[in-house]
């Protein structure tokens, strides 16, 4: 497993790498795009490898793009209530 932070001026999102899969966790507003080119163009891999995109609580800073990235990675997102 590799744990990769992709720092925003809105938010620090994790990557998270384990064999073919990635989840990816807080996902700002507007900050989609950022992780979405740091997963194809630094880790190489493609944005399809991301299976689930969570967020750990409710702040705009850790729930606003999870929806957006998730629909473009074709992954399914997990908001707790």
């Amino acid at each position: 497993m590799e744990i990769h932070q992709v720092k925003t001026r809105y938010s620090n999102t994790y990557v998270i790498e384990q064999s073919d899969n990635i989840l990816v966790v807080d996902v700002a507003s507007r900050c989609d795009g950022f992780v979405l080119k740091y997963i194809s163009e630094t880790m190489g891999r493609s944005i399809f490898d991301v299976k689930l995109v969570v967020c750990t609580h409710d702040d705009p800073d850790h729930i606003g793009g999870v929806t957006a990235l998730a629909r473009s990675c074709h992954a399914m997102a997990a908001i707790p209530f």
